[in-house]
C-alpha cells in the first residue's frame, strides 16, 4: 500500500509541473508557477526534478533571476538543476554566477555549470574551463573540455595537452576531439604522441583528426597506424590517409587490401581511389574481385578516379557482377576513362535489369561520345524508367554525330517539350534563331534555378528576361554568372 501511495504521489507532482507548462505558456501567474517550479527542483523523484528543470527553461528570461538564486540553495540537487536550466536558457546574464559554480562543493553542480558553457559560449569563461580541467571530478574534466571546443582559444593548447594523459579515458578522448579543432602547430605533435593511447577509442577519435590536419608530419605515424590491433583504428586510419592523398601511403593502403577486416580493405580501395596513383591500378583490379560486395564496389570506383587503360577490360568484367551497385559503379568508372574499347559492353548496359546501371550506361557513353552509341541512346528514350530517358538525351545532346542532331531538332520540330528540356542546353549552343520562344515554354513548364542560371547567362537576351520572369514567378533569386566552364553559350555551335 505504501508503494502505491508513494507512486499515486509521484504522479500527481510530474502532472502538477505538466500543468505549469501550459500555464506559464499563457503567462498564468508566473511567478508562483515558478516557486512551485523550485520547490519541484528540491523534489526527491528525478522525474519530477527533471520536469521542473525542463518548464524554467522553457519559461526563459522571466526564470533566471530565480534561477541564480537557485545556484546559492542549501541544496546541492537544486544548485545542480539550476545551473542545468541555465545552460539550457542561454543567457549571458548567468556567466559569472555559472563561473562561481564551477567551484561549489558538489560535482554535480560543478559538472552542470560547465556543460552549460556548452550552450552560452562566453570568452569570460575559458579560464575558468581550463581551471576545471583539473578537477577531481572525471564528469567535471570531461564536460569542461567539451565546452572548451567552442571557443578554439590557443590558451586551452597546453592544458588541454596535459588532459591527453588524464586518467580518465573519456576526457582523453575530448582533449584529442577539441585540439584537433585548434589551428596550433603544437596540437600536430600532441596528437601523433596520443595515437599509442591505449584506449582504442582515444586512438580513434585522434586518426581522424590527424587526416584532417593536411600536415605532412602525420603521414608515417597513420601509415603505422594502420597495423594497430583494433580493426575500427585501422578503417578510419585508411581514411585519414585517402584524405592527405600523400603518395608515401600507397604501398602501406595497397597491404590494406588484404586485411583480414573486409571494412578495411573497402577503406583501403577508396583511399587509393583518392590518392589517383598508378601503383594502386593492379592491386585494385585484384580487389574488384573480392568477396565483399563493398570492397568490389569502391574498388572499381577506384579504378575509374585514376583512370589508367589497365582497368578497362577488368571493369568491363564487372559489369556482370551479380550486384547491381558493383556494375553501376563499373559503367561510371568506364566513363570516366573514356576508352572506345567500352563502348559495346556499354550499350550492353543499357539494356540491364536496374534502372540506374542503365542511367549511368547512358551518361557513360555521353562522355566517351562515341557515334557508335546514337541509335542504342535513340532506342533508350523509350526506357520505361525517366531518368534514363533524360540521361540518354543528353547523351545524344553531346555525340557530334548527325543522327543525335537530327534526333534533336526532330524533337524540337514536334515540340516535344520533355525532350527539349533536358537537352535545352544542346539547343542553347546551337543558338538557332526563332528557337527561344519554345525554349521559354519549357522553362515555363519544366524550369529548374539551374535551367533558368542557364537562360540568364547564355548570351541571349530573350532567354534572359524569360529567366528573371520565371525567378521571380517562382521565388528565386539569380545573379548572373556568365562564363563559366561548360555553361552553354548562344549560338556557340552553329
Amino acid at each position: 500500500m505504501y508503494y502505491k501511495i508513494k507512486l499515486l504521489n509521484n504522479f500527481i507532482k510530474v502532472m502538477t509541473v505538466t500543468l505549469l507548462i501550459s500555464l506559464s505558456s499563457v503567462g498564468y501567474s508566473q511567478e508562483k508557477d515558478i516557486n512551485i517550479l523550485m520547490m519541484e527542483l528540491k523534489d526527491a523523484d528525478q522525474t519530477v526534478r527533471w520536469k521542473a528543470s525542463q518548464t524554467l527553461r522553457k519559461m526563459g528570461p522571466s526564470a533566471i533571476e530565480f534561477l541564480i538564486t537557485a545556484l546559492k540553495d542549501k541544496d546541492a540537487t537544486v544548485r545542480e538543476n539550476a545551473a542545468f536550466a541555465l545552460g539550457e536558457i542561454k543567457s549571458v546574464r548567468a556567466v559569472e554566477p555559472l563561473i562561481a559554480a564551477l567551484k561549489d562543493e558538489s560535482a554535480g553542480v560543478r559538472r552542470n555549470a560547465a556543460r552549460a558553457f556548452n550552450n552560452i559560449r562566453d570568452v569570460r569563461a575559458v579560464e575558468p574551463l581550463i581551471d576545471a580541467l583539473k578537477d577531481e571530478n572525471k564528469d567535471v574534466r570531461l564536460q569542461a573540455a567539451s565546452a572548451l571546443q567552442w571557443t578554439k582559444d590557443v590558451r586551452a593548447v597546453e592544458p588541454l595537452i596535459a588532459a591527453l594523459k588524464d586518467e580518465n579515458a573519456d576526457v582523453r578522448r575530448m582533449a584529442s576531439a577539441v585540439l584537433g579543432q585548434i589551428k596550433d602547430a603544437r596540437v600536430v605533435e600532441a596528437l601523433i604522441a596520443a595515437l599509442k593511447d591505449e584506449n582504442a577509442s582515444v586512438r580513434g577519435i585522434v586518426v581522424i583528426y590527424l587526416g584532417r590536419t593536411k600536415d605532412g608530419r602525420v603521414v608515417e605515424p597513420l601509415i603505422a597506424a594502420l597495423k594497430d590491433e583494433n580493426e575500427n583504428i585501422r578503417r578510419n586510419t585508411a581514411d585519414a590517409l585517402g584524405e592527405l592523398k600523400d603518395a608515401r601511403a600507397v604501398e602501406p593502403l595497397i597491404a590494406a587490401l588484404k586485411d583480414e577486416d573486409k571494412d578495411v580493405r573497402q577503406k583501403a580501395a577508396k583511399a587509393l581511389g583518392e590518392i589517383k596513383d598508378v601503383r594502386a591500378v593492379e592491386p585494385l583490379i585484384a580487389a574488384s574481385k573480392d568477396k565483399g560486395k563493398d570492397i568490389r564496389q569502391n574498388a572499381t570506383a577506384a579504378l575509374g578516379q585514376i583512370k589508367d587503360p589497365r582497368a578497362v577490360e577488368p571493369l568491363i568484367a564487372s559489369l556482370k557482377d551479380r550486384e547491381a551497385f558493383v556494375r553501376r559503379s563499373s559503367v561510371v568508372a568506364l566513363g570516366q576513362i573514356k576508352d572506345v574499347h567500352a563502348v559495346e559492353p556499354l550499350i550492353d548496359a543499357l539494356k540491364d535489369e536496374n534502372a540506374s546501371v542503365r542511367k549511368s550506361a547512358a551518361v557513360a557513353l555521353g562522355e566517351i561520345k562515341d557515334a557508335r552509341a546514337v541509335e542504342p541512346l535513340i532506342d533508350a528514350l523509350k526506357d520505361e524508367d525517366k531518368d534514363v530517358r533524360e540521361s540518354a538525351t543528353v547523351a545524344l545532346g553531346g555525340i557530334k554525330d548527325v543522327r543525335a542532331v537530327n534526333f534533336l531538332f526532330t524533337a524540337l520540330k514536334d515540340k516535344r517539350l520533355d525532350i527539349i528540356a533536358v537537352a535545352y542546353a544542346f539547343f542553347i549552343r546551337r543558338g538557332k534563331p526563332g528557337t527561344e520562344d519554345i525554349l521559354i515554354e519549357v522553362l515555363n513548364k519544366y524550369g529548374s534555378a539551374d535551367m533558368a542560371q542557364d537562360f540568364l547567362d547564355c548570351g541571349n537576351s530573350k532567354l534572359e528576361k524569360a529567366a528573371i520572369l520565371w525567378a521571380k514567378v517562382n521565388g528565386y533569386t539569380l545573379r548572373q554568372l556568365p562564363g563559366g566552364k561548360g555553361k552553354p553559350v548562344w549560338g556557340q555551335e552553329k
